[in-house]
């Protein structure tokens, strides 16, 4: 059973680009499943290789930064007594923003398709006022 959207009439599905090879298997696999998802929902090309393979780095540099936290303190005491947060923190957020903003870019979430799926506007422009008109 196919839950994602479905493609309008006049678009058919693409095959989904392959993985570059400097990516690292984990990478390659977040690369793959998302490529297959957005082909088959949207529409994906290799031109759109580059940015989804940064979109799968980003995915398991999240992925490693929440595994760092779960097994570690978030904050610590700093060699001048000051109370910082850990490094992965960082990480997360910072994989987190490369995310949302690459996502949007390849259409995935619900905005975006949101977007995407959007009606074309008319030929010719609805009068919403019209009804207010003596004509």
């Amino acid at each position: 059973m196919n839950r994602g959207p479905k493609l309008p009439p006049d678009r058919k599905p693409t095959a989904p680009p392959t993985p570059p090879v400097w990516l690292s298997e984990q990478a390659s696999n977040v690369f793959v499943t998302t490529a297959k998802m957005l082909a088959a929902a949207a529409g994906v090309s290799d031109v759109d290789t580059d940015l989804l393979a940064a979109y799968s780095v980003a995915v398991c540099e999240l992925r490693s930064a929440d595994a760092v936290l779960q097994s570690a303190e978030r904050y610590y005491t700093g060699p001048n007594g000051a109370i910082c947060s850990h490094p992965a923190i960082r990480d997360r957020r910072s994989a987190m923003q490369v995310i949302a903003s690459l996502s949007s870019s390849l259409g995935i979430g619900a905005t975006a398709r949101k977007r995407n799926n959007a009606k074309a506007p008319t030929a010719e422009p609805v009068d919403r006022l019209a009804r207010y008109r003596k004509g």
